[in-house]
């Protein structure tokens, strides 16, 4: 059975150029940072992992999907919506 992990906690910071950039922290169940989870835009080959505070920040063209995608190994895959 793979293991849960908190919902990703997302902040987005509108730029001058037709990006979004989005912000969050990945916890695991126990609220502890995850780092090495990939992030990256549903459709898209654009993406990031988390560093060792579980951070990431990535930045949205606005022509793409607004959802990203979060992996980690040993963990179930899940979708968060942007904005």
């Amino acid at each position: 059975k793979r293991k849960r992990w908190q919902k990703p906690e997302m902040f987005f910071s509108p730029q001058e150029t037709a990006d979004t950039k989005i912000s969050g922290k990945i916890p695991d169940e126990n609220g502890k940072p995850l780092q090495g989870v990939s992030v990256l835009i549903k459709g898209s080959s654009v993406g990031t992992n988390t560093d060792a505070g579980g951070q990431f920040s990535i930045n949205v063209p606005d022509n793409s999907s607004k959802i990203l995608i979060f992996s980690f190994v040993g963990r179930e895959t899940k979708e968060g919506n942007i904005g």
